[in-house]
């Protein structure tokens, strides 16, 4: 699949709630893996768990582990409150920054 072809997607918790969209996909730079997914909270989702927006929509990165399965949207192995609880993401590779889609982009790479 195609880094491209995530943005966009809806995101759903376990219980079937959708919580937001794919915003970002967020790669390491020396392997090209999708590391983790920038997502854009719904409004209450963020209010409600008190996540704090600067512009736009709040967001939170989800890391890949956390994604059950991709289809025509991505499913999340837990509930909408794991989005609250989620570590922040540390620069890779012995403090390299990481690459977004926004930033770093390989054409025809498929991940």
């Amino acid at each position: 699949m195609n880094a491209k072809e995530f943005l966009g997607k809806d995101v759903i918790e376990d219980r079937g709630w959708r919580v937001g969209k794919v915003r970002d996909v967020i790669i390491d730079p020396n392997t090209w893996e999708v590391k983790a997914f920038e997502v854009a909270l719904e409004k209450e989702v963020a209010e409600e768990y008190g996540i704090k927006k600067m512009f736009g929509a709040a967001t939170v990165p989800v890391r890949v582990e956390d994604v059950k399965s991709v289809g025509d949207a991505i499913m999340l192995k837990g509930s909408k409150l794991t989005l609250s609880t989620m570590p922040e993401l540390g620069p890779m590779d012995g403090g390299k920054a990481k690459g977004t889609m926004s930033t770093t982009e390989k054409d025809n790479e498929t991940f």
